[in-house]
């Protein structure tokens, strides 16, 4: 009676745990492999049930005094961890403040009153004990901590909004060590004067000797203020040595003081341009040549940018761009053009066939100058196509390859990326058109195993393709039409001469991308329009192509009226968060902004896919729109640049642009 007396109360209080069905099924568990034991051996079967048993009448028993032993392990634990946490908030080397609904401290811990150096610091604001805490509160994420210069030292801070918590670690003494250390990272430095000889030869005996004796004598006295050591190698090139301690004093100025040199000369009416590769290691065991290398390979990198500018970089990280903001003048010249056309010929003879690539979503630029290396390549004799995807093609470029020039030959102009692999051979060569980033070109996939050539007239980014047999960066000229077309000249003494169809499609080429003229001309543009017009470019063909449908307009307006104006005069607009937007007409949108006043640059952000965010951007030349967008992943020009952003929405990505404006801005 008492034993049944006992089940039933035990079972009572079994019923009532949560894990009651748990345990349900592991018995029901047990209980099978019971009967499968039946099949196997029946003594091991009575041996399962009688454990079972006795486990049960064991469990009704002594489940009170279980249950307290357990209960006793708990409240220990609980005691414990809350004397761990206890500890941590009392004694750990992290300030902890916590805050009330206006801002006023409500309580800190004894670090954070040590770190504060305030003794009534309960009930003051968070703006008296300091104004830098006040933006921290903006602060949602917690993933990161953030560093902040307070009164007292350097801290790392964490913000936790859902508590009104602030957490602040000190690293005062860490970043004193980071400046001990950054005393003894050398940094090597390679500065030319570009186009200095022109300088000297426009110039009489006396004026350059003055000119030289002022310019040296102010190169000195920039590099004597920031500790720099400095020594001509030759008449136009410097060598620099200086500290990463001293680097970071001028990266914190963005070079203005370098900058102020050029101006200077500038207001004198001297166009002295000045290109500045710096570069160091973070290593140990600092590798100078390494780093002499990279120094070098930096200033390479600002002189295709334009030059004009400073270029830093350590050899592990990313590089950072200063000045640029003047607009590129005509360097090239027949000879250099004649050159490069030469070295094209034998790169292109000595390969088994050719394919040309533009950049994804076209536009006429891109494949109007296809079009004319792929002519060339005819004119060559050497098997050529064109990598298209007709899922990309915009409206300019569905119009113009819907001529029956193209459409009878079609095949014969262009393959798709699923027909491409049947035509590569072992000596295939790529040419890239008007990019030269790989993560831009339709050819992407196959770049890495093929010879490769770039033609293109945008400013060389940090991820320009490296591995190139021959490069052609001319960011002076208007566009990649503009670029080819002059290879004709060339061409024509072969008795070859560009067809009627690739002769409209490389003038639509730079009138789209010059707007109409308006933007980005030189006075090689002109010609090369003037060449293209006398072998038989149709211009109302062009006007055709370039005819815009009632909705577009209509959309380019609604842009326009929704345009918000910084008081820094940029001009940002944003599309619809639902509507898929094409490129040609965020383009056209960001040009047309141009015309409105107080406007220097224009931004059009917009959706192009379901999960990719577009910015179009463009300026008349006084703000750098180039390292804008390279902020945000994308490049371009110093005037007409771009970029794409997935996995956010519209607002965000303007918060972004907005953030990287300020930036430069300071």
């Amino acid at each position: 009676m008492i034993i049944k007396e006992k089940l039933k109360i035990f079972f009572e209080y079994f019923h009532s745990l949560e894990i009651s069905w748990q345990i349900y099924t592991l018995l029901a568990i047990y209980l099978s492999i019971c009967v499968v034991s039946l099949w196997i051996d029946i003594r091991i079967t009575w041996m399962l049930v009688i454990f079972l048993m006795i486990t049960i009448l064991f469990f009704s028993f002594k489940y009170k005094s279980f249950l307290r032993d357990i209960t006793l392990m708990a409240n220990q634990l609980s005691k414990d961890v809350s004397l761990s946490q206890e500890y941590a908030i009392y004694h750990a080397p992290i300030g902890v403040l916590i805050y009330d609904e206006a801002n006023r401290i409500s309580w800190v811990n004894p670090k954070m009153q040590e770190i504060m150096e305030v003794e009534d610091i309960i009930g003051q604001s968070l703006e008296s004990i300091d104004p830098k805490l006040v933006p921290v509160l903006n602060q949602t994420s917690m993933d990161e901590w953030q560093e902040i210069s307070l009164s007292h030292g350097y801290y790392r801070i964490l913000h936790h909004a859902k508590y009104h918590a602030i957490y602040l670690y000190d690293i005062t003494y860490d970043r004193e060590m980071q400046e001990a250390t950054d005393s003894t990272i050398v940094v090597m430095g390679s500065l030319l004067l570009d186009d200095y000889d022109d300088l000297l030869y426009a110039m009489d005996d006396e004026k350059s000797a003055k000119f030289e004796s002022e310019l040296i004598s102010d190169l000195h006295h920039w590099a004597d203020q920031y500790n720099i050591f400095l020594k001509p190698t030759d008449e136009d090139r410097f060598m620099l040595l200086l500290t990463k301690a001293d680097l970071n004093i001028l990266e914190k100025e963005k070079f203005q003081s370098f900058e102020m040199i050029r101006k200077s000369y500038e207001e004198k009416n001297i166009p002295l341009s000045m290109a500045l590769g710096l570069a160091y290691t973070q290593e140990i065991k600092q590798d100078m040549i390494l780093v002499s290398n990279q120094a070098r390979s930096n200033l390479d990198l600002a002189l295709g940018r334009g030059g004009d500018q400073v270029v830093v970089r350590a050899i592990e990280g990313k590089a950072n761009f200063y000045g640029g903001n003047t607009s590129h003048t005509e360097k090239r010249s027949d000879i250099r053009v004649k050159l490069f056309f030469q070295a094209l010929k034998s790169s292109v003879a000595s390969a088994d066939n050719v394919v040309i690539a533009g950049h994804r979503f076209p536009d006429t630029d891109s494949i109007g100058s296809a079009l004319g290396i792929y002519q060339i390549c005819q004119s060559w004799k050497k098997e050529a196509r064109i990598i298209i995807n007709q899922s990309e093609l915009n409206h300019d470029i569905t119009e113009l390859l819907s001529d029956n020039y193209f459409k009878e030959n079609y095949d014969q102009f262009f393959i798709t990326h699923d027909s491409l692999n049947e035509f590569l051979k072992t000596k295939t060569l790529f040419i890239l058109v008007d990019h030269h980033r790989p993560t831009l070109s339709e050819a992407e996939p196959y770049i890495n195993d093929h010879d490769t050539v770039i033609i293109d007239h945008h400013r060389r980014s940090e991820d320009c393709l490296s591995n190139s047999v021959l490069t052609y960066l001319e960011p002076s000229a208007s566009s990649a039409s503009e670029l080819v077309t002059e290879y004709f000249e060339f061409v024509e003494e072969g008795n070859s001469k560009v067809d009627d169809m690739i002769a409209t499609a490389l003038l639509s080429g730079i009138v789209v991308d010059t707007n109409q003229f308006s933007l980005r001309t030189g006075s090689r543009t002109f010609q090369a329009a003037a060449y293209l017009k006398a072998k038989g470019a149709d211009s109302v063909k062009i006007q055709y192509l370039l005819k815009e449908s009632l909705e577009t307009i209509t959309a380019r307006n609604r842009l326009i009226e929704k345009m918000e104006l910084l008081d820094s005069g940029h001009a940002i607009t944003l599309s619809d968060e639902e509507a898929i937007l094409d490129n040609v007409t965020a383009a056209q949108t960001a040009d047309e902004m141009l015309g409105i006043d107080h406007v220097d640059a224009s931004f059009v952000i917009y959706r192009r896919k379901a999960d990719e965010v577009g910015i179009s951007a463009r300026s008349l030349g006084s703000v750098n729109v180039q390292t804008i967008m390279e902020a945000l992943g994308g490049g371009g020009h110093l005037s007409n640049a771009a970029t794409q952003i997935t996995g956010k929405t519209l607002a965000e990505v303007k918060d972004q642009l907005i953030q990287v404006i300020k930036e430069r801005e300071e």
